[in-house]
């Protein structure tokens, strides 16, 4: 009878086992596959993360343009615009500034030197602005107002409080920059570089599970997403789901390969989706609205546009991209001083 109890008892614990090592190869799949993971991590990894958050920056940037109206009955077109014309009409032009903020990797450091990798939209703004007049009696399109960049300054506070970046080097059409600093008061050794390889954007698959950090809003945080539409990825980007802010572009994507905290960077965030609404408004005088909401409105309207962000569909540059900006720019960077083959050739 004792013998009987054993075996029934070996039977069971033997069930338990096998059941328990089937359960735990169906939550935790082999991570060993050489792929990106599509599941979601199976281990801490916050120690790692914070110290990937510590190379990342927030960029702010201020941007002056001198803007020049015209009125209707002067018919100015584009062709007319020189010198010698906004010199006329500069008693009609004021001083308008825009500010902002995105976010930075930095990439390259050196005892005086400090580098770090963006958006160009973060830190590169149009030369030239211009506005027409709706004219439907004409083929001619006249010119109502033109903005011209006077100054842009680029700032990464974390780094250093009051001194300007430079605009070291970026591609409007890709949509990346780099910005660089130098200074001899400053030892940049101290600041640590994201030093993490660089991945392979084509290897992302549906579901494809990727951290995202950066600071939209101005705050540093870190999200999740899944890549869709991996066949974008062939014109230089993907689809993240991750929600995203004002702020974040720039920040990094990293992709998760064979478990954590085996990250790749496969990217950098570019911009959501969103829709833009025009809506009239009463005129400003001084910056006020004055009406009274009482009585039926009669005085000067005004359009305004609001931005509306589509929340959950986030454009990425894919890491491929990051690779060719640096090859097409690797002349720019040697004569500046800087060698960035560790961090893109790694």
């Amino acid at each position: 009878m004792k013998n009987v109890k054993y075996i029934l008892n070996t039977l069971i614990i033997t069930g338990l086992i096998s059941c328990s090592q089937s359960t735990y190869q169906a939550v935790y799949p082999t991570l060993h596959d050489g792929k990106y993971d599509s599941e979601l991590p199976y281990k801490n990894c916050s120690d790692q993360l914070e110290k990937i958050s510590h190379s990342i920056k927030k960029i702010s940037s201020i941007v002056f343009y001198k803007i020049y109206t015209f009125s209707s009955s002067e018919s100015i077109t584009k062709d007319q615009i020189n010198n010698t014309l906004l010199e006329k009409f500069s008693k009609n032009s004021s001083i308008s500034s825009e500010s902002f903020n995105g976010t930075g990797t930095i990439i390259y450091t050196d005892i005086n030197k400090i580098a770090l990798l963006t958006c160009s939209h973060v830190v590169h703004l149009k030369d030239t602005l211009y506005s027409y007049f709706k004219n439907t009696n004409s083929d001619k399109t006249y010119i109502q107002s033109i903005a011209i960049k006077q100054e842009q300054n680029i700032y990464v506070p974390d780094i250093a409080i009051g001194e300007k970046f430079n605009l070291l080097a970026h591609d409007s059409d890709k949509d990346i920059a780099i910005i660089s600093l130098e200074s001899e008061s400053q030892n940049f050794l101290s600041f640590p570089k994201f030093n993490y390889p660089l991945g392979n954007s084509k290897e992302l698959e549906w579901g494809s599970f990727v951290y995202i950090m950066g600071y939209p809003l101005g705050l540093p945080m870190i999200t999740r997403g899944i890549v869709s539409s991996p066949q974008k990825i062939a014109k230089g980007t993907f689809i993240i789901d991750a929600v995203f802010n004002h702020g974040i572009s720039g920040g990094l994507v990293l992709g998760v390969r064979d478990g954590v905290p085996n990250f790749e960077l496969v990217g950098i965030a570019k911009s959501a989706s969103a829709e833009y609404i025009n809506y009239i408004i009463p005129h400003l005088s001084n910056n006020k609205m004055v009406f009274n909401k009482n009585l039926p409105y009669k005085g000067e309207l005004n359009v305004n546009v609001k931005e509306i962000i589509n929340y959950g569909i986030t454009y990425s540059l894919t890491v491929e991209q990051l690779k060719n900006f640096h090859k097409s720019h690797s002349d720019t960077f040697f004569e500046a001083g800087f060698d960035f083959k560790s961090f893109f050739e790694n």
